[in-house]
């Protein structure tokens, strides 16, 4: 039995098309690609709307999944490999149609956002730091631009064909407060003052010292203290259980005007001093407005995507070389 040599099909369920088809090639097909001319890296695998995915774009996908996903240096297993060619050609033919529909709607980028990205992308970085990150990718540099490029326009699509068409209206904002408002509250916070030394000695040097009268815990942060916020008298501002390390909860059981004991962490020895406390309160609606409308609109426009995305494959006109994909897997 010979495979057919191009079959039009539905994207829908990619990922499970390929992994049957590969069942197919394996039991049916009985290796019938070995009496075929063998395919190089020009050799064709997919045709999208006329555009074709080649053997060599297969593989260079496959490469920078393997350093995504940090198996460059190992030798993946069969099952492994199976799934980096499903996704790389997911990915492709995804692509493939982004750019079909960027060209349609006529979307380009101007000299300024693409220069105001590139020093978002470069801010902190030394040229050479940089440099080195692009060849940590398997990037040229034009190929890391290129993809810059490529995910800009992408952005501007998703905005104009998916995003931008997505509302949340006041009506389903407070629907969804009255339905959910138990998520919405603040939970206890504390304000503190905190000094950080390097040793157990020092700690205690400064705990004698705030014991002695004409002492301030602020100046003594100042002075002392090795921690970023030390300058400015190691306030802290206010925080809640959870956003400090573990060993930090302890500061919530304090009075007001407390200081704590010496707590020791792997970063050196600490001390606080509780400045004021505030309790844990149910948010009204127009605290939590925000919040809501950033939610729900982000579920309404990850569905919205996915159903764009949908229809892009579903309309669009596929055709697979299945003799071609028998010799890759």
């Amino acid at each position: 039995m010979r495979c057919k040599m191009i079959e039009k099909f539905s994207l829908r369920n990619l990922s499970f098309y390929f992994s049957i088809l590969l069942l197919v090639f394996l039991v049916s097909c009985e290796r019938s690609s070995s009496q075929d001319s063998k395919i190089d890296d020009s050799s064709q695998l997919v045709k999208i709307n006329g555009t074709k995915v080649t053997v060599g774009q297969l593989k260079k996908k496959v490469l920078t999944l393997k350093r995504k996903f940090h198996l460059k240096n190992k030798e993946p297993t069969p099952e492994e490999n199976q799934v980096l060619n499903v996704q790389a050609m997911n990915e492709l033919i995804k692509n493939e149609l982004f750019r079909q529909e960027i060209s349609k709607a006529g979307l380009s980028l101007s000299p300024e956002e693409l220069e105001k990205d590139l020093l978002e992308e470069t801010n902190g970085y030394s040229e050479k730091a940089f440099s080195e990150y692009i060849e940590s990718s398997g990037l040229s540099r034009k190929d890391w631009e290129n993809n810059l490029k490529f995910n800009l326009l992408t952005n501007k699509l998703i905005l104009l064909r998916v995003n931008s068409k997505v509302k949340v209206d006041d009506e389903q904002l407070r629907s969804y407060f009255e339905s959910n408002g138990s998520e919405f509250s603040t939970k206890e916070q504390v304000r503190a003052l905190h000094i950080m030394v390097k040793t157990e000695r020092e700690a205690q040097d400064i705990q004698n010292k705030l014991k002695s009268k004409g002492n301030k815990f602020s100046d003594l942060a100042r002075r002392y203290s090795v921690a970023p916020e030390g300058a400015i008298g190691g306030d802290l501002g206010y925080f809640e259980a959870g956003q400090m390390l573990e060993e930090f909860d302890s500061v919530f059981k304090l009075k007001k005007g407390k200081t704590s004991e010496i707590i020791k962490t792997p970063y050196g020895y600490h001390l606080f001093k509780v400045v004021d406390k505030k309790e844990g309160r149910k948010m009204t609606f127009e605290e939590s407005r925000t919040v809501i409308s950033n939610r729900l609109l982000e579920e309404k426009q990850n569905a919205a995507f996915n159903k764009w995305l949908n229809d892009l494959k579903e309309q669009a006109d596929i055709q697979i070389f299945h003799e071609n994909f028998a010799q890759i897997f």
